[in-house]
């Protein structure tokens, strides 16, 4: 695997990376509120690969970094562009998907990762895309927090 670590350090905090974002793109990242009840978790980091552009990085990071914010683990975001050889052991269908968030311990050890969208949107997307609307305007958030979540357990 290539060194997370050195991508991890590098990476731009939540602010940064929306700060860095055309307005066009940075007013589609809207706050989460989430409602989470915490515990104490071996995952202290969190790298997001991610486009400003994404739709699902548009509505899961906010949700990302509200988790990571009750759990006090650092979040780190790297575009995906340019990064693909660090999402080679993260590939799906053949392909690189963003959102991808790879969650490491303390020394930087991958312990779990989340990728694109939550299993039963994945599951209802190939029926049709019907789905894309429901899931865009949050009717899947509660699958979304609560597979981050069982990540961090």
């Amino acid at each position: 695997m290539c060194d997370l670590k050195d991508l991890f350090i590098n990476g731009k905090t939540y602010d940064e990376f929306i700060n860095s974002l055309a307005d066009d793109k940075r007013n589609r990242f809207k706050d989460a509120n989430i409602e989470v009840e915490t515990f104490d978790t071996k995952v202290r980091y969190v790298l997001a690969f991610s486009e400003g552009w994404c739709p699902d990085c548009q509505h899961n990071l906010p949700i990302l970094k509200a988790i990571t914010d009750k759990f006090s683990i650092e979040l780190r975001i790297v575009p995906k562009e340019d990064n693909e050889s660090f999402m080679e052991d993260f590939i799906v269908d053949g392909q690189a998907r963003i959102p991808t968030l790879v969650f490491m311990d303390s020394s930087f050890n991958v312990v779990g990762s989340w990728i694109e969208r939550p299993e039963e949107v994945k599951r209802l997307w190939k029926e049709g895309p019907h789905i894309k609307e429901r899931y865009l305007n949050g009717e899947f958030d509660k699958e979304i927090i609560n597979e981050i979540v069982d990540i961090l357990k």
